[in-house]
């Protein structure tokens, strides 16, 4: 049978079809394979030496939502490339064809979709998906598969018709026992704790900044750090960079080999697994599998914002069952980059050093998380899709296929609704806004945090705006910080959005809602303070009304504090009748005399009946608060003009009157 292989642009494609075609071989010596990668990628490299013929073809992945530039790039690359898959499929004329996700798959697969459409041809397609969901390709094209095949159960609920749980292709090297004899063998020492540091095969520049940093500790916490920082390419000189970085430290490199080893990539990862005593890594779902089958512990550092977020849910799960320590990225709002927190890696890497039992443990509960399925269930399924049949994993017998939707099965991250995962800012607000209680502990609790920090320091505006309502919505004071931060941020908008009314980057309806996050969260303290004070000069009146409502909220803590009533007070010649009526409600809780309620007597005879209601709610307060008595309450009243313009049954003004 002819088989045609394809995924590219990472690791994380590549080695699974490899996995695959390996295990085809091994059942199918006959068997004739053709690898359709990208060009300009890592497969050029990995699929060759892995004994597969390789044609290449143009593709481009696409991240964002917008047509831009990089939209049309998207859309000319990956044309072009379907137009070049399609002759070579025609040529090779394949039984099946197997893609393993990523934009490097899809011209392929889009390819065999129009051949069978249009020239009837019988080639069968089956999608391998390795993440908890599904990526954009593998989602889109899934349903015109024959199969998919998902590493997660929770995964099948995409294809209801034609997908099965097939478990992680792990490389057969990872799991076989051999010498372990390797070119590094006299460099690695036997006398330090070995930690294997790598972030993929394209790099991590934030895990290769980390292990710099690590440097300066290495020699002090008697470890030793093997690191593979990926192969330059056009996007990031992921080795370059990285031994730049490193000579800046100044570090004798006779000295630096006692405790430090670099690659740009490691060809023969599986030596380098078995030569460690801890892994620091990504949290994609290859990784994670090869760690487990290796027996080793691990720190994962997911990698934020990635498709469907997979990876941080990856990392939670295995945190939540101590089969792995998990380091966040954190967010330096400064800068907007994102950074790893040096101490706490620090701290976890000392924990494993130090304490054999909880290598042992985490080590134990690792391997529980592998399923005794993968290349041969996956060999199994798409023999049942070459025969339009169906099989069991467990015992491998094959049945007629009865297309019907799956029951529901068992969420493999605890209860944690997936879903969320897939919602925009808005829609995961909305989610927020109806859950009672997000439990901090809660793997909802955990996510809802790392999302907020994700919005925050999105660079749009609405998405900012969505962050400080779920911050709002929450009232989580941990943030008051940030919201500070975001608040105190003026820098000019682009010049675009102040022609059209728009003054700082931060627009008037996040610093609005942040001033109702206040509120909400109810803890009056400098920060706070500080912020309620600028607020009342802000230019967009929301936000000044919004002020003036918060302080009347902490009328008690404000009381005494005579700068803040100044300021309120000056607020009572604002034009705005919003911030007017809103200044008079607020400096009626700061009455403390009749001197001090004189003020309000401009008031008496204002337009709008609002004010004049706000004047009257301010009388009530000081009679209830013994400054006045009755009868100075009566003599004002007799002077306020109680007509009200609101056409409605019932005149709150008066309501106001009969209750005093």
């Amino acid at each position: 049978m002819k088989y045609i292989l394809t995924g590219g642009g990472s690791g994380g494609h590549i080695y699974p079809s490899l996995a695959i075609a390996d295990k085809i071989k091994e059942k199918e010596v006959d068997a004739k394979f053709l690898y359709i990668g990208v060009k300009g990628r890592i497969e050029k490299d990995i699929v060759p030496k892995s004994g597969y013929d390789l044609k290449l073809v143009h593709a481009k992945g696409f991240l964002g939502r917008k047509i831009s530039l990089e939209f049309f790039k998207f859309v000319f690359f990956n044309l072009l490339g379907t137009i070049s898959s399609i002759f070579i499929v025609a040529r090779f004329k394949p039984d099946i064809v197997i893609g393993s996700g990523g934009f490097g798959s899809a011209p392929v697969v889009f390819a065999t979709m129009f051949m069978k459409k249009i020239f009837r041809y019988k080639t069968k397609i089956f999608l391998f998906e390795a993440n908890a969901e599904p990526g954009k390709m593998v989602e889109f094209t899934g349903k015109f598969a024959d199969g998919v095949g998902t590493v997660y159960e929770k995964c099948t609920r995409f294809f209801p018709k034609n997908s099965k749980h097939v478990g992680y292709p792990v490389r057969d090297l990872f799991q076989k026992d051999g010498s372990n004899i390797g070119k590094d063998d006299n460099v690695i020492p036997k006398d330090r704790f070995k930690i294997l540091v790598f972030g993929g095969s394209q790099g991590s520049k934030l895990l290769n900044e980390s292990v710099v940093k690590l440097l300066k500790y290495a020699e002090k916490e008697n470890i030793f750090i093997i690191h593979a920082t990926g192969k330059d390419n056009n996007q990031y000189k992921a080795y370059s960079e990285t031994l730049s970085m490193v000579e800046k430290l100044g570090i004798d490199s006779e000295k630096l080999k006692k405790y430090y080893l670099i690659h740009s990539y490691l060809e023969n990862i599986d030596y380098y697994y078995k030569k460690s005593d801890l892994i620091i890594s990504r949290a994609g779902a290859g990784t994670i599998a090869e760690i487990a089958v290796t027996q080793r512990p691990s720190i994962l550092v997911p990698l934020s914002g990635a498709a469907g977020d997979h990876q941080v849910l990856n990392a939670m799960y295995l945190k939540s069952i101590n089969a792995a320590d998990v380091v966040f990225e954190e967010i330096d709002f400064k800068s907007g980059n994102r950074v790893v927190s040096i101490s706490a890696l620090l701290d976890k890497i000392r924990g494993f050093r130090d304490d054999e039992d909880k290598r042992e443990q985490v080590v134990l509960n690792s391997g529980k998380t592998i399923e005794n399925l993968g290349t041969e269930s996956i060999y199994l399924y798409i023999k049942s899709i070459m025969k339009d049949r169906c099989f069991n994993p467990e015992n491998g017998e094959i049945s007629q296929i009865k297309y019907k939707k799956n029951s529901k099965e068992s969420n493999s991250i605890e209860d944690f609704d997936m879903s969320y995962t897939r919602l925009t800012s808005g829609g995961f607000l909305k989610m927020i806004s109806r859950e009672k209680v997000v439990r901090e502990s809660s793997l909802l609790g955990v996510y809802t945090n790392y999302k907020i920090d994700l919005y925050l320091t999105s660079p749009n505006w609405r998405v900012r705006n969505n962050g400080v309502k779920i911050i709002s919505q929450l009232a989580k004071s941990e943030y008051i910080e940030k919201l500070s931060y975001l608040f105190n941020d003026r820098r000019k908008a682009k010049l675009s959005h102040r022609l059209l009314g728009g003054d700082f980057i931060q627009v008037g309806f996040i610093r609005r809602n942040i001033i109702i996050a206040y509120r909400r969260i109810g803890v009056f303290n400098d920060i706070v303070e500080r912020d309620l004070k600028l607020a009342l000069s802000d230019p967009y009146f929301e936000v000044v009304s919004e002020s003036l409502k918060t302080l009347s909220f902490f009328s008690n803590e404000i009381k005494k504090n005579f700068g803040i009533c100044e300021l309120v007070r000056n607020t009572l010649f604002r034009k705005e009748l919003e911030i007017i009526i809103e200044a008079i409600n607020t400096f009626g809780f700061l009455i403390k005399s009749v001197e001090e309620y004189s003020i309000l007597k401009r008031f008496y005879y204002h337009k709008s009946s609002k004010v004049r209601e706000s004047v009257i709610a301010s009388l009530k307060r000081m009679y209830v608060s013994k400054i006045v008595d009755r009868e100075f309450v009566k003599n004002e009243l007799d002077n306020i003009l109680i007509t009200s313009s609101d056409f409605i049954p019932m005149f709150s003004i008066k309501n106001i009157i009969k209750d005093i």
